[in-house]
């Protein structure tokens, strides 16, 4: 992109540290939030999907109703991880498949580019549960999974409602024993602490194979981000992170 300016203008990039320090919201969910963009930004995580380049990005979610701090939150991140904040809200992004596509495209490409924090605002569109009646839905819910699965980038997506979301999505926001076992044990970048018995209680947890990577890989990261082995209260406290989230959409 060229454009034109005028040179004394700029002005060097002051970032506000403590921005996130002015951020109301409960101390763990804060801590486990600057954990992830902190291991993210340093690029330092072992954990990865199976195939190269897929499930290496950072999505949060925010949802809650206007006025309550979704889009403060990512601009403290912004400030925080001293990255610029990128923000398009999903009806700037075109009103076809074909146009959304394209400039979703363009939209992630634009970010990796500028090594930018991608908020989308107003994502409902894109999250909701698909339905054989609907096919431009369904079309956009799809665009947007299969430009999710190579970003690499830390999004923001914010939305007012969960209950309408669809399977595939909450799956990805990142033999159960064996799977817990694979996560926890061989890719670990801590010590880990973590005996058969807690891998037989977490067994019993319903949550799929995608799912127990993304909790795996988090506490990993929060036990690494406060300087403590992996143990299984650390797994558990992510864990119920989840289950609450989970129930959010019943």
């Amino acid at each position: 992109m060229w454009m034109y300016f005028f040179v004394e203008k700029l002005r060097p990039v002051f970032w506000d540290e403590q921005a996130i320090s002015r951020l109301v919201i409960p101390h763990d969910r804060k801590e486990l939030v600057q954990a992830l963009v902190t291991e993210h930004v340093q690029g330092q995580s072992e954990f990865d999907d199976t195939i190269k380049g897929k499930g290496k990005g950072l999505v949060f979610l925010l949802h809650g109703p206007p006025g309550v701090g979704k889009t403060l939150t990512a601009e403290c991140i912004a400030e925080y991880s001293k990255h610029p904040l990128y923000t398009v809200t999903a009806g700037s992004l075109g009103s076809d498949p074909t146009e959304v596509e394209r400039n979703l495209s363009r939209t992630f490409s634009l970010a990796k580019a500028w090594n930018a924090i991608l908020l989308i605002d107003e994502a409902d569109i894109f999250l909701e549960q698909r339905s054989e009646h609907e096919s431009n839905r369904n079309a956009f819910v799809s665009i947007f999974l299969r430009n999710l699965e190579y970003y690499q980038g830390i999004l923001f997506l914010t939305t007012n409602r969960l209950n309408t979301f669809d399977d595939a999505f909450q799956s990805r926001i990142h033999a159960r024993k064996a799977v817990w076992r694979q996560f926890l044990l061989s890719r670990s970048d801590v010590p880990v602490d973590v005996s058969e018995e807690a891998l037989e209680k977490l067994g019993t947890v319903k949550v799929n194979g995608r799912e127990i990577k993304n909790i795996a890989k988090t506490a990993d990261i929060l036990a690494k981000y406060r300087k403590v082995p992996l143990v299984l209260s650390i797994v558990e406290e992510v864990l119920q992170y989840q289950q609450e989230f989970r129930s959010a959409f019943h």
